[in-house]
């Protein structure tokens, strides 16, 4: 005796195993498929990839006098990085920073690459990432030193952190 089933309908175990190897098998975004693209990315999201000296870099960066540089792609930019909020101007001007390190030592960059973590080394400091699913993001906690982090605030404590002490 055979049971029916409507056209269309597949069973349960079917529907599992398809989505299994969907999500199984999918690739990395190719902009952050390794931690050279990632870089890559970042700096032409800040029209600044191709700078061959640290000169070059700060006048794509700044641009000329009376002209402002070319807005970046902010989506872009937010996909390079781990730890990133758009929206954290403190956040922001980390990532600020890890760009400009990487733009003007783009022609010199030391890949370092293990299997969940990498080191990209722009002059003496190094840049960290992790790797996830989508690709190699640049973390920027860990790639912007502790004395770096509280100039960009001011000597303020970003908001998360001052809200932890006040809750402990």
């Amino acid at each position: 005796m055979e049971l029916f089933r409507p056209k269309g309908v597949f069973s349960l175990p079917a529907v599992l195993a398809l989505w299994c190897v969907a999500a199984c098998s999918s690739a990395p975004d190719p902009r952050i498929a390794t931690p050279r693209d990632t870089v890559e990315t970042l700096l032409r999201a800040y029209h600044l990839w191709g700078a061959t000296s640290p000169g070059d870099a700060t006048r794509a960066w700044s641009g000329r006098a009376g002209d402002h540089p070319p807005s970046p792609d902010i989506s872009a930019v937010a996909l390079c990085f781990w730890d990133y909020d758009r929206d954290d101007s403190h956040r922001r001007a980390m990532g600020r920073f890890v760009t400009g390190m990487l733009a003007a030592g783009q022609q010199s960059l030391l890949f370092e690459v293990r299997s969940e973590n990498a080191v990209v080394r722009s002059g003496r400091r190094p840049i960290f990432f992790r790797r996830t699913g989508q690709g190699w993001h640049i973390v920027l906690q860990e790639s912007v030193p502790p004395e770096i982090r509280e100039g960009l605030t001011g000597g303020r404590r970003p908001l998360g952190q001052r809200q932890k002490r006040l809750f402990r």
